[in-house]
């Protein structure tokens, strides 16, 4: 989210290292530029964290609500205090626990772009009963098979009516050494890795789910 302003050195559930330098799930990055065309008039983040996402994504579509969910009281603290820095404070919007009933409501018959990273949280949140009210979001979504092992293939039958699927895969560390600036070639090969270490135990996957004849 180039241009993001951090208001400390301070991240919550990942390494605040990638998300300076530019690193941070740089797997999205074609993704996200292709979705920039969409006029979205609402956004949901679901694991918002210290408002990396919410706040970034909230630069990009000045249109759009933003709405970022997370249960930890300090990552609510810091996404509004990210939100206050980068003057989106009016057009984001932090909640606590989101709900699949919730989601549903705020998205129903909107052009919406839905985040999610809620580690494991995905089987209670994108439900067969409201299915039906997301078909016009787009959606990205963190898969953790450590938490629920047939994730993928649940949401995969899930959205397959509705959404057209891909997925993307996280690189390993060695590869994203060589997106960082100029401004770290002097650095060791070690310390380059450390910055963009992202703390992932194994690789990840993420679902894209784009809405099938959506404008």
């Amino acid at each position: 989210m180039k241009g993001l302003k951090y208001p400390g050195f301070a991240s919550y559930g990942s390494s605040i290292f990638p998300k300076l330098s530019g690193t941070y799930e740089s797997e999205l990055a074609d993704i996200f530029f292709q979705l920039e065309k969409n006029n979205y008039s609402c956004i949901v983040d679901v694991g918002c964290a210290e408002g990396f996402y919410a706040v970034g994504l909230a630069q990009r579509f000045k249109q759009a609500k933003v709405y970022a969910f997370d249960i930890s009281e300090t990552a609510q603290q810091l996404c509004k205090e990210m939100a206050a820095l980068n003057n989106v404070s009016s057009q984001v919007e932090v909640k606590q626990e989101c709900t699949a009933e919730n989601l549903a409501a705020l998205v129903l018959d909107q052009r919406s772009l839905i985040i999610c990273d809620c580690e494991g949280y995905e089987r209670h949140l994108f439900v067969r009963d409201t299915i039906d009210q997301l078909k016009t979001s787009d959606l990205i979504i963190e898969l953790h098979p450590m938490h629920e092992k047939d994730v993928k293939e649940y949401l995969h039958q899930l959205f397959a009516n509705t959404h057209v699927i891909e997925y993307a895969a996280s690189y390993d560390d060695n590869r994203k050494i060589f997106e960082l600036p100029d401004i770290y070639t002097s650095l060791s090969k070690i310390d380059r890795i450390k910055i963009v270490q992202e703390g992932r135990a194994f690789s990840m996957d993420w679902m894209i789910a784009k809405a099938k004849g959506a404008k």
